[in-house]
């Protein structure tokens, strides 16, 4: 919030809550919440977050069961007292609320600019509590010492003559907007609203201003401030364009006609509802602000690396070029040289020497053709060769300044190794610090996530919906196989089983509806794809479904059967060469992400993203993050902590019994 914003934030609430008992007091983390008595049957609260804001709110806030110190020390001083005033200290970003009878009045200052900061006074303002204590060039936030406000850095714009005006233009070095910020205690945002009703370019060098423009400069802040102290407000929320809330304006602008807004009755309820749809996450915040400056530091290195790097090559390019033009003029170059050299040795003037090879080009004479200029006091020739713009010098032979210029293109091309190497370095950097970067974002997206999903009673065995939706479940082990064929294999379910031993029980719970052909095969693959198969690489494997009667725990007179086991009757039917394959996914179920698995067609059909898996060499664990970092690139905004909030062990229980590789991302 500007200076501006505070000034009409109090005019709507000053009157509201001077006379008002504060009811009680809450905090969370940096914001402050109070409540305060009301006329009507709602009561009136008040959000104070310092460094950021302050305004009342409708919102209901989450509070902390246990207060913190400084919560409890407002509790002590405030609670239960009538407000008596509220006020801005000199146009700056610090409120002061004041409450109880004049013999025990305390104080809370809410400073609103750079981290914030609240800290309570006691009568005689001194320092009884704060947010956070600190010690400052200027001042220091410590208990017990008096309290002194942050000192004043520009004048307040309410109060600013012509004179002051004409000064502060004079004596600045800058453009109109930085000039009017920096001594006028004013936003950026202010600024530009103000110079847009004196129809003056903010670009405008402040010491040029002509003396209309000053007036016109001067009347219109006077008007402006005049609106936000009298006139009924206009407040609005600006939206950019990709619709999200960018910033609130306290009335109407031009600066923002072609601009979707958003209008609202008071200030209050327009900060309101701005800090509480702006997608914004203070703690991912903090993490990006922590990680973008050295971020930064190193990309424009990585930059000037760069720059430096094609510089080199061009030089060591353009080395070579000239060496091997040389070569292929050698004997021009030599005569051109040596001409120069006998001329000289003759006492010729170095323009009698140009005189003589601009005679010589005339003449369509080879050495002189080449010929551009003399540099006479550093003793080199320029001339032309292959279109190439060379310097010679005098002094050597055509070979030795070829030999000159391959040496200096090697030396280059070292060089070059070794910027290369300082890229590569750097990258490294860069890729490390964003993983690190990366690995913080996620342990703030998990640690956001307090929901948790309802399991359902099949997530216990290994399971699947069809393409059509029908639910196919698989046993985990001997335990479980048994369990299934216990109490879960009913008429008119099918059995299905891979055609070897060391793999699951599946049933798949028709609830009377004929199993399509291409759910037969979707549950093939399901039935081989977790059995010992998988660990053995097989790409393909036989399977066989039979009905619910044919399946029995009984094994026949005189014979036993292993737990997890079952006897079989009647013909089998068989589908050959079921593929090998585990797609997993996420579905989303009321609002929450569920990780699900099994073949390729039924995952797509009931997944927002999925992975699909073959036998292979990856751990099961690596893979899981693998997946859980790729889902939650994926996913919208909403559901990004959620999948981080998964756990490991929660993607490992769905995939296939062994190592894997990707085949499908």
């Amino acid at each position: 919030m500007s200076a501006s914003d505070v000034f009409v934030m109090l005019r709507e609430i000053k009157d509201e809550l001077i006379g008002r008992w504060i009811l009680n007091i809450y905090q969370l983390n940096g914001t402050l919440l109070f409540k305060f008595s009301s006329d009507s049957p709602n009561k009136t609260w008040l959000v104070i977050e310092p460094g950021k804001r302050m305004h009342l709110t409708a919102l209901t806030y989450e509070r902390e069961s246990k207060p913190r110190a400084f919560c409890k020390a407002l509790r002590n001083q405030l609670r239960d007292h009538k407000v008596s005033d509220i006020e801005q200290h000199d146009f700056d970003r610090v409120v002061y609320l004041r409450a109880g009878p004049p013999e025990k009045r305390f104080t809370l200052v809410i400073e609103l600019f750079g981290g914030g900061n609240a800290i309570l006074l006691d009568p005689k303002d001194r320092i009884v509590s704060a947010m956070t204590f600190r010690r400052m060039k200027d001042r220091d936030i410590v208990r017990g010492a008096p309290f002194q406000f942050p000192p004043l850095r520009a004048m307040d714009p309410r109060n600013v003559s012509s004179e002051d005006l004409n000064t502060i233009l004079d004596e600045s070095d800058h453009e109109l907007v930085r000039t009017l910020a920096r001594n006028l205690n004013m936003s950026g945002t202010t600024v530009e609203e103000i110079l847009a009703r004196a129809n003056l370019d903010l670009k405008l060098r402040a010491s040029s201003l002509l003396a209309n423009q000053r007036e016109a400069l001067y009347q219109g802040m006077r008007e402006y401030f005049r609106i936000l102290t009298e006139d009924p407000l206009n407040p609005r929320i600006i939206f950019d364009e990709e619709d999200e809330p960018t910033r609130v304006i306290v009335t109407e602008s031009s600066l923002y006609s072609n601009t979707r807004m958003k209008k609202f009755s008071t200030f209050n309820e327009a900060l309101d509802s701005f800090y509480s749809t702006r997608k914004e996450d203070t703690a991912v915040e903090v993490v990006e602000d922590k990680y973008q400056q050295e971020l930064s530091k190193l990309q424009r290195l990585r930059t000037q690396q760069q720059q430096h790097l094609d510089d080199m090559q061009s030089r060591a390019a353009s080395s070579r070029d000239a060496a091997n033009a040389i070569y292929q003029h050698l004997n021009i170059v030599e005569e051109l040289l040596a001409t120069v050299r006998d001329a000289r040795q003759q006492n010729l003037s170095w323009d009698d020497i140009t005189k003589r090879l601009e005679d010589g080009k005339h003449k369509q004479i080879p050495a002189a053709m080449i010929f551009d200029k003399i540099n006479k006091h550093a003793g080199r020739i320029h001339v032309n060769l292959n279109e190439l713009a060379l310097t010679l010098d005098i002094r050597l032979s055509a070979t030795d300044n070829a030999n000159q210029l391959f040496q200096r293109s090697k030396q280059l091309e070292k060089k070059v190794k070794g910027a290369t190497i300082a890229i590569d370095d750097t990258e490294a950097k860069i890729a490390t610090l964003r993983e690190k970067r990366e690995d913080e974002l996620v342990k703030v997206e998990s640690e956001k996530l307090v929901t948790r999903r309802r399991k359902h009673w099949y997530e216990k065995f290994r399971w699947f919906r069809t393409s059509h939706g029908m639910l196919v479940l698989g046993g985990r082990d001997a335990g479980s196989n048994q369990q299934l064929i216990r109490k879960y294999l009913e008429e008119p379910d099918l059995f299905f089983h891979a055609d070897f031993a060391g793999a699951p029980i599946v049933i798949a719970k028709t609830q009377g509806r004929e199993v399509t052909d291409n759910e037969l095969l979707e549950i093939a693959t399901f039935a081989v794809s977790y059995s010992r198969a998988w660990k053995a690489g097989w790409s393909t494997a036989d399977t066989y479904w039979v009905k619910q009667n044919q399946v029995s725990l009984s094994a026949p007179s005189g014979e036993f059967l292993p737990k997890g086991s079952v006897m079989v009757r009647g013909d089998r039917n068989y589908i050959r060469n079921a593929t090998v394959r585990v797609a997993v996914g996420l579905s989303v179920e009321e609002g929450l992400p569920i990780i699900i698995a099994g073949p390729e067609q039924a995952v797509q059909h009931h997944s927002e993203v999925f992975v699909v898996l073959i036998p292979g060499k990856m751990k099961a664990s690596d893979a899981a993050k693998r997946i859980r970092k790729q889902f939650a690139d994926q996913v919208p905004e909403n559901l990004r902590g959620q999948i981080h909030a998964l756990s490991i062990d929660e993607i490992i229980a769905m995939l296939p019994p062994g190592p894997v590789d990707f085949i499908s991302e």
